[in-house]
């Protein structure tokens, strides 16, 4: 079958046409075939199995010692069988020699121990052996390179219940030599299996640390890049919290103003700038000590504008009203639990990132401004944004807790969101 392969590869190659075989194969361009394969006995041309391949073997000799060039390709399958075996197996011996000298290529196979070891003696000769698989007792047509095959009689014998009495005399007969070499054989072919069965496992072992590999690459990746990602928001919160403080200390000047200038009516001027000047000095000690890339501290701030507001308001001698129309309809907002254009949020109609941004710096403002209560209107619709809106203010610092409005305040459409104190 092997011998029979590769003839036709070699005759499909020449003709143009697609061989079968596996990617990155080679065959070569043989301009002649020469091949002595099968029983040619004649009984009308008086030949025997032996005759008919000596006739047809001493062809191929001839062909072989008049070729010129390598584009030759002999094939022969059991090289002088059919006689002697001692008297075969020298004659196959001597051919080779000659055949070895020609140009071209050169198959044979063979049972003769003597044609086996030419390989390891004389470079120009190769071994190779067909695999068998003894625990299913059939071959498995694949090629062992370098290793020569061995007879499977013995074992074959023994497993279909040949007497043992029998294969011990059988081996009791053979050649000393010849049985040594079959024993070597077998052993050699029950390593390299052994081999075969390990550089899998091993395969198996290094695909699987390739893969733990790429699934260690890929994890790193994106913790780095969640690393970067958790920066930058720091980096923007920070820039966001000094905005935040700016705002906020302008707010208060603004405030501060609108008080002294009711302190003058009622002739308190000068208590009033006194404490501006100082609230100014804090200000700017409270700006100057923020660090570059920390949180704004939320509680801290607020406290501190509180106290600064009620000392004001002792100086001024009570002042009953907010600093700015807008600040006292939020305040009065706050104490009463209702809504107002300060503490309300408008989200309808915008997509969730938009509403997101929004809604994240609508909770740093009215958190700075000591807000209390604060009224976000996402609406009904199908429910996405309203799910969105809650899901991040179920994670947000600044929310003590949140419900959906009540009867007079939107419902459902509205989250009433109480600010952490």
């Amino acid at each position: 079958m092997l011998l029979k392969s590769v003839g036709l590869a070699a005759l499909l190659a020449r003709a143009g046409l697609p061989v079968p075989a596996a990617p990155g194969s080679r065959v070569g361009f043989f301009q002649q075939v020469l091949a002595d394969i099968g029983d040619q006995q004649s009984v009308m041309g008086d030949l025997s199995t032996f005759s008919a391949h000596l006739a047809n073997l001493s062809g191929i000799l001839e062909l072989a010692r008049a070729a010129t060039d390598e584009n030759l390709l002999i094939l022969c399958d059991e090289l002088m069988v059919g006689t002697h075996p001692q008297q075969g197996a020298a004659l196959a011996g001597a051919m080779l020699e000659v055949l070895a000298d020609a140009p071209g290529l050169v198959l044979v196979t063979t049972h003769f121990d003597n044609l086996k070891a030419l390989a390891e003696t004389d470079g120009r000769f190769r071994n190779a052996g067909m695999e068998y698989d003894l625990q299913k007792l059939r071959p498995t047509f694949r090629l062992r390179d370098g290793v020569p095959g061995r007879s499977y009689a013995f074992d074959i014998a023994a497993r279909i219940g040949l007497p043992a009495s029998v294969l011990d005399r059988a081996r009791a007969l053979m050649d000393a030599g010849h049985l040594g070499l079959e024993e070597t054989l077998r052993n050699l072919q029950e390593r390299e299996q052994a081999l075969e069965r390990s550089n899998q496992a091993l395969e198996a072992a290094r695909r699987e640390l390739e893969q733990t590999k790429q699934e260690l690459a890929a994890q790193t990746d994106a913790s780095q890049a969640a690393a970067a990602a958790l920066t930058r928001r720091e980096r923007e919160l920070a820039v966001r919290s000094r905005e935040a403080v700016d705002a906020a200390v302008r707010e208060a000047r603004e405030a501060i103003a609108e008080i002294v200038r009711e302190a003058k009516r009622t002739r308190t001027a000068q208590a009033v700038e006194a404490a501006r000047a100082a609230l100014d000095r804090k200000a700017k000690e409270t700006t100057a000590a923020l660090p570059e890339a920390e949180p704004l501290d939320v509680t801290k701030l607020r406290q501190a504008l509180a106290n600064r507001a009620l000392g004001v308001s002792s100086a001024g001698k009570k002042a009953s009203a907010p600093a700015t129309a807008q600040a006292a309809e939020r305040a009065e907002a706050d104490r009463a639990g209702g809504q107002s254009r300060g503490n309300t949020l408008d989200l309808r109609g915008q997509r969730a990132d938009e509403a997101l941004g929004e809604l994240e710096a609508f909770l740093d403002r009215t958190a700075l401004e000591g807000a209390d209560t604060v009224f976000v209107i996402h609406g009904h619709g199908t429910g996405a944004l309203r799910k969105v809106v809650r899901e991040y203010l179920a994670t947000s610092p600044y929310v003590e807790r949140f419900r959906p409005g009540g009867t007079g305040e939107g419902g459902d459409g509205v989250s009433v969101v109480s600010l952490r104190g």
